[in-house]
């Protein structure tokens, strides 16, 4: 039996009716029982399954409210019927500082277009009302704090998102925005380098100084061998002043025939 026309079904989702969309930001359900699935599991276990297919996911983003919200949403749609894993959400910002030229005027055009936080949330609940891949936010920490911690963690998850990615945040500074999405059950997101470690730690206060002192020292220790004994043989420290071998004086006569001018010529005469 055909389907009607206007309606689209989104990787296993119910097909929704035609007409724009309804943004639902003020009527946000808050998160679903203990015994439901979190979001930060959901997410988890969406990667999971992708790692034990043997590839990796594909994360599709795009600005929420460019061209317009209507637009934005039919676009993320869009990625998850063309196979996109992971859906980012990203809320327009007025200093979009770590972004390149072309998603800077997307989200010039968006705020110009009266998008603000509450129209993105609604526009999440939207999509995640229907799709079934996870959905992410890729968001600016002023947003998160402008709001505070914890109402962003809660309407985040009310809206149906798994959790959000924070890019200008550190972990080491992470501690209210790790206790909030903890308490909602939401992915907090952190940006890792392949040479990150598993766990953040708090860095301890060093001077620059000691530290490439400490830094140096592990790596002359791990030398050895002949290069070991070379380098120390070369950065060994000569005998301390008034001790060792004296200097020998500089000689008079070498001194005095250097500085002995030219002669141009000679003048013989008797008187």
């Amino acid at each position: 039996m055909a389907e009607p026309a206007g309606a689209a079904t989104h990787r296993g989702a119910t097909p929704e009716p035609a007409g724009p969309p309804v943004h639902r930001a003020a009527t946000l359900e808050p998160p679903g029982p203990a015994g439901a699935t979190a979001p930060v599991e959901r997410l988890e276990g969406w990667l999971r399954g992708l790692r034990a297919e043997g590839r990796a996911a594909l994360v599709a983003y795009g600005v929420a409210g460019y061209p317009d919200l209507a637009g934005s949403l039919d676009a993320f749609r869009a990625m998850a019927d063309a196979g996109a894993d992971v859906l980012e959400v990203g809320p327009p910002y007025s200093d979009p500082l770590i972004d390149g030229p072309v998603i800077q005027r997307a989200v010039t055009a968006a705020l110009d277009a009266g998008t603000r936080m509450d129209d993105v949330l609604g526009l999440v609940a939207d999509l995640t009302a229907g799709v079934d891949i996870p959905v992410v936010l890729l968001v600016y920490y002023n947003l998160v704090a402008h709001r505070g911690a914890e109402r962003f963690a809660a309407e985040l998850a009310a809206a149906g998102a798994c959790g959000a990615v924070v890019p200008d945040l550190p972990p080491e500074e992470a501690g209210e925005w790790l206790a909030a999405a903890g308490r909602q059950r939401v992915a907090p997101v952190f940006l890792a380098a392949p040479t990150s470690a598993g766990r953040p730690r708090p860095r301890p206060h060093r001077p620059a100084r000691l530290r490439r002192h400490r830094r140096l020292q592990r790596r002359a220790g791990r030398r050895r061998g002949p290069l070991r004994r070379r380098c120390h043989r070369r950065h060994r420290p000569g005998p301390p002043p008034g001790r060792g071998r004296p200097r020998r004086p500089p000689r008079p006569h070498r001194r005095a025939r250097r500085r002995r001018p030219r002669l141009a010529g000679a003048l013989a005469g008797s008187a």
